[in-house]
């Protein structure tokens, strides 16, 4: 259905010579890109990385932190292959930044619910979580969101 993804996947069997499960993880991937642009209006190639960015914060309450990386690498690999192929001039996921994978910001669960976001943000700047540093967040959701 999508000959970009397509050629992708070959190019990840023969030439990468990746798993049979890191293709299947990746096609999807971007099989699930290609359905959140196309709602838009948006081809995979016509692609910026508010798109990009768009598209990993639409999955963040779906997926685990693991998953999103792993969706936002898959991403990267597509669209350097884009670029490297000449079908793109540069890759709107070059300059994605990559979760703070050192530390582990606080859940709802390790804070009471009833507790103000203050708290969880007070929290989570004395675990020098990445969302205790963003001054403009008024929740831990929305900084999570603002540091991809």
């Amino acid at each position: 259905m999508y000959p970009e993804i397509e050629a992708f996947a070959a190019h990840l069997a023969q030439v990468e010579r990746a798993s049979a499960h890191t293709r299947r993880a990746y096609v999807s991937d971007l099989r699930q890109l290609a359905a959140f642009l196309g709602e838009r209006g948006i081809a995979l190639d016509a692609a910026t990385r508010d798109d990009l960015r768009g598209f990993l914060a639409s999955r963040f309450s779906a997926n685990s932190a693991a998953t999103l990386a792993r969706k936002q690498a898959s991403l990267r690999a597509f669209y350097e292959h884009r670029v490297r192929m000449g079908h793109l001039a540069d890759s709107p996921a070059r300059r994605l930044v990559f979760p703070d994978a050192g530390s582990r910001c606080p859940t709802s669960s390790r804070w009471t619910t009833a507790s103000p976001s203050s708290t969880l943000l007070r929290g989570a700047r004395r675990q020098g979580c990445a969302i205790g540093r963003r001054s403009s967040c008024s929740t831990a959701r929305d900084c999570a969101f603002q540091s991809w």
